[in-house]
């Protein structure tokens, strides 16, 4: 079963409510959450595994830390240097933020906020 879900358009046929409704009273016993997004913003995808949790419906795919975590590409930096986990040099730069900084190429780069290597 696939329950559609669209936080942005007007059909409350899809709306957050019905998609709550839906799997509440869908009986699964597992839910193989494929979401990566809602409404093309990975930042919505954590709101499925919530749901679940509230619901205690078991799921495939990261939790809600996971998710956290990995769509803050420079909090999960942060952490895994805190921990003394080798990971490569990085630094975020901002929209506003003039760019003067020594960089040796080739470098790797990615939106801070997006889900994966999107963008």
């Amino acid at each position: 079963m696939i329950i559609p879900l669209d936080m942005k358009g007007s059909d409350h046929k899809y709306s957050m409510g019905r998609f709550f409704s839906r799997i509440k009273n869908s009986g699964v016993d597992v839910v193989f959450n494929v979401c990566e997004d809602i409404d093309n913003n990975s930042q919505t995808e954590i709101n499925i595994p919530a749901i679940l949790n509230l619901l205690n419906i078991p799921y495939t795919g990261s939790d809600i830390f996971g998710l956290i975590m990995t769509n803050d590409k420079g909090k999960t930096k942060h952490i895994l240097v805190s921990e003394g986990i080798p990971t490569p040099k990085y630094r975020i730069f901002y929209n506003s933020q003039k760019i003067s900084y020594s960089m040796r190429f080739p470098a790797i780069v990615k939106p801070n906020n997006e889900d994966g290597s999107f963008g």
